[in-house]
């Protein structure tokens, strides 16, 4: 039985790592990935030539609130590509010249939250809790490490005022794209739309909560990498 815990665990880790260097040759990533989702309405997910923004960030940086939002406030049914949660889908919309907003958030709540959200979703399955945390840090890090060099081709957009204030990202959007979407109105009643038509993950709850305790106390182990992921955080303030 442990044996079998151990492979499992070993080919959890191996499909981490694997992602992680495929994302470093983006259209070899974006194409591979679209060939898997061929058929799948996810594959609209993924930027193609049709793409009218994307919107993707590091996970659990307000992506589902910011796609909610913009999409909340369109009367036009816009083509979004959003959470592929890689930086091949940011680097080739870019090179494409397609409008992006990518997302970004403090990695020390990112990488926490991330791990807490698999936990929640997994029931607690062991593989997923000793998924080290040193792999979700190496993963923020690569993340806003390679899309670095497109900074003056993307509007960034922070998890606070995100999810506070999404109304003046889409002006610059607007701005920055020359692009005409319409300005979400950042208000309660708008806000409550969103949450009550999202799914549970949007939204806190207890168990993820319960799951954050122990998620924050691992963090403690890794001191220099969440160091490096806070430098590379800091280099978009």
């Amino acid at each position: 039985m442990l044996e079998k815990f151990q492979k499992n665990l070993t080919l959890y880790k191996m499909a981490f790592h694997s992602k992680m260097l495929l994302d470093r040759y983006p259209s070899l990533y974006i194409n591979t990935l679209k060939f898997h989702r061929r058929g799948k309405e996810s594959y609209h997910d993924v930027v193609n030539n049709n793409t009218d923004l994307v919107i993707d960030g590091y996970p659990r940086s307000a992506n589902s609130f910011a796609l909610a939002a913009f999409r909340l406030a369109q009367t036009t049914d816009y083509k979004v590509a959003t959470h592929v949660h890689t930086s091949s889908q940011i680097a080739i919309a870019c090179r494409s010249d397609i409008p992006t907003l990518v997302l970004i958030r403090p990695p020390r709540d990112a990488v926490v939250s991330h791990k807490s959200l698999s936990l929640e979703v997994n029931n607690g399955d062991l593989h997923v809790k000793n998924i080290p945390l040193s792999l979700y840090l190496k993963a923020y890090i690569q993340f806003y490490t390679l899309i670095y060099p497109y900074r003056d081709k993307f509007v960034l957009g922070k998890f606070e005022q995100v999810t506070s204030n999404f109304s003046v990202v889409i002006e610059e959007i607007n701005h920055k794209f020359n692009t005409k979407f319409a300005v979400f109105d950042h208000n309660a009643q708008n806000v409550e739309k969103i949450f009550n038509s999202s799914g549970f993950h949007l939204s806190p709850s207890k168990k993820r909560n319960s799951y954050k305790k122990d998620v924050y106390k691992e963090l403690d182990r890794f001191p220099k990498l969440l160091e490096k992921a806070q430098q590379v955080y800091d280099q978009y303030l």
